[in-house]
């Protein structure tokens, strides 16, 4: 989901990406936005924040996602599943042995 609402007390926040039902989120920070002093302040407060809200964030700069997205996609990866996310076993995989 793009854009989701975390409301912290009196503030309120939208995250860049999440998987709500396993409070997992990406946020994507670009240099011209983030790169102040002051923007750099506010984007630590407000990852306090979203993480007190329950929140596993995690954030990356645009060239990270843009240049190796297949890092960034294992770092959600690894958040979901260890949020309790299951994946799909896809055809080239077996799917896991049940116990009786």
């Amino acid at each position: 989901m793009r854009q989701q609402r975390v409301d912290s007390g009196e503030e309120r926040y939208y995250l860049d990406f999440a998987w709500p039902q396993h409070m997992v989120a990406l946020e994507c920070d670009g240099l011209e936005s983030h790169g102040s002093p002051a923007a750099m302040a506010y984007d630590l407060h407000r990852q306090n924040r979203i993480i007190e809200a329950g929140w596993n964030l995690r954030r990356f700069n645009w060239s990270a996602v843009r240049f190796d997205p297949r890092q960034t996609i294992e770092t959600i990866r690894r958040a979901l599943v260890a949020s309790g996310w299951r994946p799909k076993p896809t055809r080239s995989e077996p799917a896991p042995m049940q116990a009786n």
